[in-house]
């Protein structure tokens, strides 16, 4: 089966949410080609968001402080706890976009948990995700 890169986005939080049962998944990214502008995966990303995945060099585990990526879940307020992970095409890269995986458990996504395999799924998000982008 052949995914139209439109398809990408939803196709990849749903694996991940079904494969690695998380509760919610959300994606966006930014700077994607213009075909792709108004697709629900490229609108609502604000400044601070992207700004804040600059500053991403390993994935965000724990607590949801009120996050504004969040707000792109289905259910925002049953994300007790979170991974943000900045999607790049390449490693060393400019961030291009953002997973956000959450849960209402508390203890599912903590600092104290290792993130190799968070790290090589946004790896493999990013290179996957970067044909949109412009």
């Amino acid at each position: 089966m052949t995914t139209n890169a439109r398809d990408l986005p939803h196709t990849i939080a749903d694996h991940i949410q079904h494969d690695f049962m998380v509760p919610q998944v959300a994606i966006r990214v930014w700077d994607v080609n213009e075909s792709f502008k108004v697709e629900p995966f490229a609108v609502g990303v604000i400044d601070a968001i992207k700004e804040f995945a600059t500053t991403l060099t390993t994935p965000y585990v724990g607590v949801n402080n009120a996050f504004d990526a969040v707000q792109w879940l289905p259910e925002p307020t049953q994300a007790a706890s979170l991974a943000l992970l900045a999607l790049r095409a390449a490693p060393g890269q400019a961030p291009f976009g953002l997973l956000v995986l959450a849960s209402p458990d508390a203890q599912r996504f903590t600092s104290q948990m290792g993130t190799d395999l968070l790290e090589r799924l946004a790896e493999l998000a990013g290179a996957a995700l970067s044909v949109l982008r412009a």
